[in-house]
């Protein structure tokens, strides 16, 4: 390629680093300290904080004139068991659950496999549970901080984080 003609990317590459390095920030400022219990529904336990903060980006795509996009995704297995899965379906995106908060209309009791001290006696759910909003904050600081620096416009959050 003649000299000159050559476009360089990896300012896009290192302007979605830096959102997932925000976004990582804010999902470990909601860890509970250890043994700080994780059923309160006030924070997030180690093996939430952990699937949370693996994230990747993908290549930058030209979508106008000197504009690019890069998408941003969790790579962790976000999907839940049940409490009860006799009776109920886990959940496909714990992320989107943490972020957004629930309302339940029951109480289940159940063992929450993989939580240690949980694993070997029934726990009752939480029947609600207020959203983290990890994602907006996550944005929020990004934008106000690292866009202009990076020249980023714009972030989209998929519909299910809001």
């Amino acid at each position: 390629m003649p000299t000159g003609k050559r476009i360089t990317i990896s300012g896009i590459n290192m302007a979605a680093a830096k959102f997932i390095e925000v976004l990582q920030n804010e999902i470990n400022s909601h860890a509970i300290a250890e043994g700080g219990g994780g059923l309160n529904g006030r924070g997030l336990g180690a093996t939430a904080v952990s699937a949370l903060t693996k994230l990747e980006h993908g290549a930058p795509v030209k979508v106008g004139k000197n504009q690019y996009q890069i998408e941003v995704w969790f790579t962790g297995d976000l999907s839940r068991d049940s409490l009860a899965p006799d009776f109920y379906d886990g959940i496909e995106n714990i992320a989107a659950l943490l972020n957004n908060g629930y309302s339940a209309a029951n109480t289940v009791y159940g063992i929450w496999l993989g939580h240690g001290y949980a694993d070997n006696f029934n726990i009752p759910s939480l029947r609600e549970r207020e959203g983290l909003h990890f994602v907006q904050n996550a944005v929020r600081d990004y934008m106000a901080n690292y866009a202009p620096e990076y020249g980023v416009i714009n972030i989209q959050v998929d519909d299910v984080y809001e």
